[in-house]
């Protein structure tokens, strides 16, 4: 998927989102942004290159929440909370694999890495076997199925 298609799914859902008429605190992205710096400061901390499509999103709508899926932020804005550095990084490691959304049952969601990159798919990290399960071949794609669930 291109990233204007994207652009277009999630004006969508946003419009959609305002034309129900909820408060501005229910809101479907937290927006959570990032800038080059902070995705340069993280993949020299991880060794990892991270995949275009995602810094993409990152930079222009943020991490957290992201419609039905919490994409984890490149750094918390809190202390505490977690983020892509966190996950990624003393016990939370997982070794040839980057962590960016959890499923919710202590699974991830993200990105195999191979030779300091990761891929442009999205897999699934197992918490109880250790298995990396392909999900998507394109982050977009996954984001608009997952997150978006566009139609």
């Amino acid at each position: 998927m291109e990233f204007a298609e994207f652009q277009g799914l999630v004006d969508a859902l946003l419009a959609e989102h305002a034309g129900k008429g909820y408060p501005p605190e229910i809101r479907i992205l937290d927006e959570v942004r990032a800038d080059d710096a902070d995705i340069e400061a993280v993949e020299t901390q991880l060794g990892a290159r991270l995949p275009e499509k995602y810094k993409q999103v990152l930079t222009t709508y943020g991490g957290g929440m992201f419609g039905f899926v919490d994409l984890l932020p490149v750094r918390s804005p809190k202390d505490g909370e977690s983020d892509v550095l966190t996950e990624n990084t003393g016990e939370f490691a997982v070794a040839g694999f980057v962590q960016v959304a959890p499923v919710g049952s202590g699974d991830m969601w993200g990105f195999a890495v191979h030779d300091g990159v990761c891929a442009e798919a999205v897999s699934m990290w197992f918490h109880d076997t250790g298995e990396i399960r392909f999900e998507s071949g394109d982050f977009l794609e996954f984001m608009a199925t997952r997150g978006i669930r566009a139609r």
